[in-house]
């Protein structure tokens, strides 16, 4: 895990630190998320019969359902960042790349 967002998996969802650069919290958080996604990957989810998303993608009918998961986590955000109005996302959020998960399941 990047040392910026170490320990922190609870305040995720806070704002950027004022004393970190956008830069450097770009960095860390597209880091973070990369971690993520990996574990994600592998990771046998209830809503795919218990399957990985890497294994439910293997099938037709597995790769709809992976699909379907990503845009539900995409609407998720856009509906947050609407929530948060003219200032926008201000946290990890705003660099969750839901084409990025797309690419790397052969999705896209």
């Amino acid at each position: 895990m990047d040392k910026l967002f170490e320990g922190m998996e609870d305040k995720l969802l806070g704002e950027k630190p004022d004393d970190i650069s956008e830069e450097e919290f770009k960095k860390s958080a597209i880091n973070w998320w990369n971690i993520f996604y990996d574990n994600w990957f592998q990771q046998k989810l209830p809503s795919l019969d218990d399957k990985s998303p890497a294994e439910a993608a293997k099938t037709k009918a597995g790769k709809q359902e992976v699909m379907d998961l990503i845009d539900d986590f995409e609407n998720d955000i856009l509906r947050y960042e609407k929530i948060q109005g003219e200032d926008g996302i201000e946290n990890i959020l705003k660099y969750f790349d839901t084409n990025g998960l797309r690419k790397r399941l052969e999705l896209l």
